[in-house]
Order: structure tokens, then C-alpha cells, then sequence
């Protein structure tokens, strides 16, 4: 029997701590620990593993099983609306800029999808010609997002108004849990990308950068900023967290519009 109560040396720490900064660039400081062991213990009683060792060993010697880990270290909070002022400031400031020409947005840590399609329920209620991509490192929440399928409870998030429109409650197969209305999905598609690495995937009229900049050391962030700022238009717009700065990193090509929000200007 395996013990469930496997230690986690600090020689082994360091080397998935190593393993996830190089991979995804999230720096695991020593708090992290016990949270890194909880969530592993799992895999080691799965596979049958005594030891954290030998389960690096393990998932080094398969990419399947090394992407595997990696998702459970990056599954993180999400919901519909989150942040909603940010929500508003796009519909009655942004989205009526774009009212004669198709509009292009990035969801660039976009989970299991809600903020996407929170994105394109707005942009679909304002009759708006839209495109959103959303893109994550974890491949399991991506699966979810272009699934579109979620708990009943998330619609407490979501206004009535836009449920009743683009969420499907009494679906004959789902049971308690609602669908994306295929009238979103059709202009809202996801990708597994990696944020620490610049993605030939064109240019957009606005990026959500949300709740991840804060996983991220100084030199990751910049990279990941200046990233993500090469496929966005002049003029463009960021969105960043309300709980995020970035006004101690070198981006000069930006400027503050509103809280948390910026304009791309050269």
C-alpha cells in the first residue's frame, strides 16, 4: 500500500519548482509547497508511486504524463463576469467603437471559458461582427471551454437577460448544468498557447490579460507583456486584473485609460 503521507524533500521541491518556471514560467516560492504536495499526492496513490522522486522521474520520461502535471498546477479560479466594471467599460466605451467593422479579442488566460464567452454574450447582445479567441497553457480547461458546458450554479453570474438569450438550462442530456448557445461558439474558438512565448496567431483590437500576471516574477511578467502587446493593434485596448500593476515594468508603448485598463500607442 502506498503511504498518503509522503514527504516532499526539498531536493524534490526544487526540482518540480524548476520544472513548472521552466515550462510555464509560475515561480513556486516555499509557501507553495505543501500546496504542490496536496496536489500531487494524488498521481503518486494513482499510479502507484512511493516517492516525489520517482514520480519526476516519471512524468520526465513522458510528455503526456509531464503535461499532466503541468495542468494541475495551472487549474485556477474562474467564473462569468468576473470583475464586471471591466465588463461595462467594454460595452459602453469600447465595443461602440467597432459598431461598422468586425472586432477582434484575445482572452489570453481564459480557463474554462467564462470569460470569453462573457466577452462575446456583450459583443452578440450589441449586434456586433466578432471574433474571440481564448487561449490557456492547461489543455484540460481548454477541452472544458470549447465544450462550453458548466454548473447551474455559475449563472448566478451571468445577467438574466443574457441567460435567457445565449445560456440553455433545460438541455434534454445536461443535468444541472447549462450550454453555451452554439450563436457564441460559432465566433469563439480556444487554443492551448503559452503566454511565455510570443503566438503567430494575428493581431487584435483588445486582449484580456487577467488574474496572471500575479503567478509571475518581474523578468516573466515583462516578457509575457511584451508578448502579448506584439499582437495588439495600435490603439488597442489591454485589460489587466483590478488586483494587477504594471507600472513597475518597462512598457512604454502603453498608456493607462482607466483602472486596469490601457491603450496601446506606438
Amino acid at each position: 500500500m502506498i503511504n498518503t503521507d509522503i514527504n516532499l524533500t526539498n531536493d524534490e521541491f526544487m526540482l518540480f519548482k524548476t520544472l513548472v518556471y521552466e515550462n510555464i514560467g509560475i515561480s513556486l516560492n516555499e509557501k507553495a509547497k505543501d500546496i504542490l504536495k496536496n496536489k500531487l499526492s494524488r498521481k503518486l496513490r494513482q499510479y502507484k508511486i512511493s516517492s516525489y522522486g520517482e514520480y519526476y522521474n516519471f512524468i520526465m520520461s513522458d510528455d503526456k504524463y509531464k503535461k499532466e502535471m503541468l495542468n494541475i498546477i495551472t487549474t485556477n479560479e474562474t467564473y462569468f463576469f468576473r470583475e464586471n466594471r471591466q465588463f461595462v467599460f467594454l460595452e459602453e466605451e469600447i465595443f461602440p467603437l467597432f459598431k461598422n467593422k468586425q472586432v477582434n479579442i484575445w482572452s489570453a488566460a481564459s480557463s474554462m471559458g467564462a470569460e470569453a464567452y462573457t466577452i462575446a454574450m456583450i459583443a452578440q447582445n450589441l449586434n456586433l461582427k466578432y471574433k474571440v479567441l481564448g487561449s490557456d497553457i492547461n489543455s484540460n480547461v481548454i477541452l472544458k471551454a470549447n465544450q462550453g458546458v458548466y454548473p447551474l450554479r455559475w449563472l448566478d453570474k451571468i445577467p438574466s437577460n443574457l441567460q435567457n438569450k445565449y445560456c440553455e438550462v433545460n438541455h434534454e442530456v445536461l443535468v444541472n448544468e447549462f450550454l453555451i448557445s452554439d450563436c457564441l461558439k460559432e465566433n469563439t474558438e480556444f487554443k492551448v498557447l503559452n503566454l511565455m512565448h510570443h503566438q503567430n496567431i494575428g493581431m487584435f483590437d483588445i486582449i484580456f490579460l487577467r488574474n496572471v500576471l500575479i503567478y509571475f516574477n518581474m523578468e516573466v511578467k515583462s516578457q509575457v507583456l511584451s508578448n502579448i502587446v506584439k499582437n495588439l493593434n495600435v490603439g488597442g485596448y489591454l485589460f489587466i486584473s483590478v488586483t494587477e500593476h504594471i507600472d513597475n515594468l518597462d512598457i512604454t508603448n502603453l498608456e493607462q485609460i482607466s483602472s486596469s485598463i490601457f491603450r496601446k500607442v506606438a
